[in-house]
């Protein structure tokens, strides 16, 4: 689903080639958080196991570079965004979050272990 604002009209995109496995399907939602509601329900316990490990159910394209980095930024913890800036360029590694532009790296305050099968994670706070 995406929003378009009034007045912007993408033309036939069919012949544009965008999507190559089928027909897409493109009018006015009449009801969007309905739609939205009912194509989530589709996706159970027993459908998400059969899907391929690394599946993904979106995706984010046509970028330019400063939005790709604002995107990185955006999807970042808040607190990695407070100590790293406005300006970061915040890359995920293992153990945190990294700033490409300065070599600054925020440790993440979450840890996370497998005891007898089970996943554990808590959060550090300092005193």
């Amino acid at each position: 689903m995406v929003w378009v604002p009034t007045g912007m009209w993408f033309g036939r995109v069919d012949n544009r080639g965008w999507w190559p496995h089928g027909k897409t399907q493109i009018e006015k939602a009449r009801n969007c958080v309905g739609y939205l509601a009912k194509y989530a329900s589709k996706f159970t316990s027993l459908t998400a196991g059969m899907f391929p490990k690394g599946f993904r159910t979106h995706g984010v394209g046509g970028l330019g570079q400063e939005s790709k980095r604002e995107l990185r930024w955006w999807k970042a913890p808040k607190e990695a965004r407070e100590v790293l800036g406005p300006d970061a360029d915040i890359r995920k590694i293992k153990g945190g979050w990294f700033d490409k532009l300065t070599g600054e790296l925020w440790p993440s305050p979450w840890k996370v272990s497998f005891v007898f099968g089970r996943l554990i994670a808590w959060k550090l706070i300092p005193l």
